[in-house]
């Protein structure tokens, strides 16, 4: 054959095809614009205002269980994939974020 091995694998030699927000919101054959067109997912109102009805409703919740929480309880987790539950001291209460 003509070609050398590897030759396809190196995507440096390859000119990456880039679209502006303001030019793929133009088009109309892309996933967007089909969402749009059959109001799917986050393009459809009635389920928008289910998630963010469902979304209160957990932050509610949740301060409702963190109150009954104090630092210096003891707590165990589990987290999964990680093997049996692990115990420990409650070191803060509130929200997290996680990277």
């Amino acid at each position: 054959p003509s070609t050398s091995a590897g030759e396809y694998e190196d995507v440096s030699k390859v000119e990456k095809f880039e679209l502006t927000e303001e030019e793929y919101t133009k088009r109309s054959d892309t996933v967007r614009s089909f969402k749009e067109r059959n109001e799917l997912g986050r393009f459809n109102p009635e389920n928008q205002a289910k998630m963010i009805e469902e979304a209160a409703k957990k932050e509610i919740e949740g301060q409702e269980e963190a109150a009954g929480i104090k630092v210096g309880d003891r707590c165990q987790a589990t987290l999964p994939g990680h093997g049996g539950p692990k115990r420990g001291t409650v070191r803060s209460v509130g929200r997290t974020q996680f990277q």
